[in-house]
């Protein structure tokens, strides 16, 4: 059982100190060392942590000269010798169990750096309220981090009290000597110094809210603390040479600058960031700041503080729409939730269905609808959009019950490939985790490294977790990792846009379609696709560049149109060359030849393996020129079986799963 220190700064808080110190010793992990510092307070404060100290020989009393807030800390930083630290300000307490979690979850997780979610009390130590996220904890990189401190919640991630700190993470952190907003000028350089940080929201800290602390009024001098620090965030960025945090942060700063009303608070602010202008208010150095200049096309500061306030007005008035779109949303579906309960059924809940313009996803979707309407349920059908869902997901979160069925889209979206869908996908299952969930067909990937291991450490325990789960995956790779990593009612099937039938097909067909990725799972880049152009011009053969995502948004209204509009285009190709597997799925489903690259996540093969009695796809690992050209060859020249491919008794495994639910 490794040793954590706690530090404790104590000054002027006689009512306060024993609560705070009984929630130190009634903690059930009792492996703890704490370390009171008292910073020469004038009351009783040195009197009581001597007391203390007699009662529990854990307690370490340092009496020192009035420093400061941050002048304690690095006191009793220097005395701490846990494996461990945790800091604790003297007016505030912590839930007994505060300490015991955050120390599992950092050994299991093998993470740098652990925060907790706070509640406030008042001065009499009773909960006021709150103020909790109320989401699900997060594992987030060391750069997720740093951005996040800009967000609506990101300061909860600030504060020095609300975590436990590994040594690593502490390296090199000296907390400055009369500063106010001591956090803002550390917190930048503690993340630099981690890997990965876990957000545990659970309220496992009580902050308490009192007259006469040092954050119960804000002041102009105050807010020019946090913004000198945020100045010294960015000289960071820069000695470290993280750019992109540069010009995230310097934007956020001079956004905060041009607000402020007294003149001469900005004057003195913006000589603070001397190192980035010459006297003239020019950007100094271009190499850096470039992406500055390319983005908004200015170079006088003034003029950029000019344009961040109408930018500022825009995002308002756009903000305002989309609330009053979103109002309207969620009224339609708490009426179509009632009206299918009231006709005696449980309502099926596709729920964050993604609204971007990946013709894939929205395949899927479409697929997915169509099966249940083949299903005669279509009526019981409700389709909830991410857009919808991500804004208002407390009260639709409210709106399901527990007879409900959630149906999770397909798609490659587990894993840490595409960190945002998985934790959508996990939200969801952990929020529901008592109700029917039904995962359709994924590619599931997980990286090789440290911060992966540890996210699928979480998945699993969110996936486990849930009794009434069934995933289905599109792949045998995914199919023997579901099976090893989330053991419950995993079953292989093929993706669902191989559930739709397409009728239309050119009788002539001309051209070849090059349809590549150009995201983070490509694997064609401009050099293997300018030989692949090569080899088509050397043979004479017409061909032309397409895609299967629209820049767009698309929705139950507009859906079904592009998609047709897609496979129309498809259907008329003589060949398709892409490294997509929805590309692939369009060519089979429209019975047009495919050359298809694998890719990353081995989800195009797997997924054809499947199907492979299609004769028509071909697929392939990596490129060589002459193989290449033989092959073009003979896709083009063979006469294939045009028959309509039907693939619904693939689905037999879905079959039974729903047919016992629905």
């Amino acid at each position: 059982m490794k040793l954590v220190s706690i530090v404790v700064p104590i000054y002027n808080v006689e009512k306060y100190l024993g609560k705070c110190v009984e929630s130190l010793c009634n903690q059930t992990y009792k492996n703890i060392e704490i370390i009171l510092v008292d910073d020469g307070s004038p009351d009783n404060c040195p009197k009581i942590c001597d007391e203390y100290a007699q009662k529990d020989n854990r307690i370490v009393v340092i009496h020192k000269k009035n420093g400061g807030l941050s002048d304690a800390r690095n006191e009793g930083l220097k005395k701490a010798s846990g494996d461990y630290v945790f800091f604790l300000d003297s007016d505030d307490f912590i839930d007994t169990n505060t300490i015991q979690i955050m120390v599992n979850k950092i050994e299991q997780l093998g993470c740098d750096l652990i925060v907790c979610d706070f509640v406030y009390a008042d001065s009499k130590g009773e909960l006021i309220d709150s103020n909790s996220l109320g989401k699900e904890s997060e594992l987030l990189s060391s750069i997720e981090v740093q951005r996040r401190l800009t967000k609506k919640d990101g300061w909860r991630l600030i504060p020095a009290w609300n975590k436990l700190y590994t040594r690593k993470s502490l390296n090199n952190i000296v907390f400055p000597f009369g500063k106010i907003h001591e956090d803002e000028y550390v917190i930048h350089h503690i993340l630099n110094n981690c890997e990965s940080i876990y957000w545990i929201k659970l309220p496992l800290y009580y902050y308490r809210q009192r007259s006469g602390s040092i954050m119960s009024e804000e002041t102009t001098d105050m807010k020019a603390y946090v913004l000198d620090a945020q100045i010294d965030r960015i000289k960071l960025y820069l000695e470290i040479e993280s750019y992109d945090l540069a010009l995230f942060w310097s934007e956020d700063v001079f956004l905060k600058i041009s607000r402020q009303d007294k003149s001469a608070y900005k004057r003195k602010m913006l000589s603070s960031l001397s190192f980035l202008f010459n006297d003239e208010g020019y950007v100094k150095n271009l190499s850096v700041f470039k992406r500055i200049k390319q983005k908004i096309g200015i170079k006088h500061l003034f003029l950029w503080h000019i344009i961040n306030l109408f930018e500022s007005i825009r995002r308002r008035i756009i903000i305002l729409n989309k609330e009053r779109k979103d109002k309207k949303g969620v009224s339609k579906i708490k009426k179509l939730l009632c009206r299918i309960r009231n006709e005696g059924n449980s309502p099926i809940i596709l729920l964050s269905t993604p609204t971007h313009g990946n013709l894939g996803d929205q395949a899927i979707i479409d697929a997915e609808k169509r099966y249940f309407r083949d299903k005669n349920a279509g009526k019981r059908l409700c389709e909830i959009s991410s857009d919808i869902y991500t804004n208002n997901y407390g009260i639709i979160d409210s709106l399901i019950c527990n007879e409900d069925i959630i149906i999770i889209s397909g798609g490659g979206n587990m894993g840490t490939l595409w960190p945002e869908e998985n934790k959508n996908i996990m939200h969801i299952v952990s929020t529901h985790r008592t109700k029917k969930i039904i995962i359709f067909p994924q590619t599931i990937f997980y990286a090789n490294d440290n911060i992966a291991k540890q996210q699928l450490i979480l998945d699993s325990e969110i996936l486990n977790d849930c009794s009434r789960l069934c995933l289905f995956v599109r792949d045998k790779q995914s199919f023997t990792f579901a099976i090893n990593h989330f053991a419950k009612n995993v079953y292989l099937v093929p993706d669902m846009v191989l559930y739709n039938k397409y009728k239309n097909f050119h009788e002539k067909r001309d051209g070849v379609m090059l349809c590549f990725r150009s995201d983070k799972e490509r694997v064609l880049y401009s050099d293997i696709i300018d030989k692949i152009e090569k080899t088509l011009n050397k043979e004479s053969i017409n061909h032309y560049v397409s895609s299967t995502v629209v820049h767009k948004k698309i929705d139950y209204k507009n859906r079904e149109k592009i998609l047709k509009d897609k496979l129309k285009e498809f259907s008329s190709c003589k060949l398709i060359i892409t490294d997509r597997l929805h590309a692939m799925i369009f060519s089979i489903i429209t019975a047009t030849p495919c050359i298809a690259f694998d890719n990353i996540s081995k989800k195009v093969s797997g997924v054809y393996s499947q199907v492979k009695d299609v004769d028509f796809v071909t697929i392939i690992d990596e490129f060589n020129a002459d193989k290449f050209q033989v092959l073009i060859e003979n896709m083009l020249n063979n006469r294939w079986d045009r028959t309509e491919l039907n693939f619904k008794d693939n689905f037999k495994q879905i079959d039974d799963i729903v047919d016992g639910v629905i």
